[in-house]
């Protein structure tokens, strides 16, 4: 997330309407606290941990609790991602990318999968619906 309150969790430069982008001293890390489970059977591996996300400057903001979950289908199979994040920061974090602070249709910001280049055409099913890639 490049703008999570006045904290980037995306990485790199954050972007302002000011000045463009810069570096701001601004990045922040998701930190692997425990592993929570990890259960593995002939047809599913599921992995989740507890993670601590910390400002550059060290304050906790958030406890999350990540779980990743690969799966044997009928016709391939499936990868199920499921996070719940608590704000424990003690104040309201406004979560926002690069159009929020000024850039129109900055475009990106949030999760991304970025599969092989084998995966190109696949099949890809979410709680709306199936869709395909490009």
């Amino acid at each position: 997330m490049p703008h999570f309150g006045h904290d980037n969790f995306w990485g790199g430069p954050t972007y302002t309407k000011e000045n463009g982008y810069k570096p701001l001293g601004n990045n922040g890390s998701q930190d692997h606290d425990r592993v929570d489970a990890l259960d593995v059977s002939d047809d599913e591996v599921r992995f989740a941990h507890h993670l601590s996300w910390h400002t550059e400057g060290g304050k906790h903001v958030v406890d999350e609790t990540r779980t990743i979950t690969t799966r044997l289908a009928d016709d391939g199979w499936m990868l199920v991602y499921e996070t719940a994040m608590t704000n424990v920061s003690g104040a309201n974090i406004q979560i926002g990318s690069p159009t929020t602070a000024g850039w129109p249709n900055a475009g990106y910001g949030g999760l991304f999968w970025r599969g092989r280049r084998a995966f190109t055409n696949g099949t890809i099913l979410a709680p709306q619906g199936k869709g395909r890639t490009s």
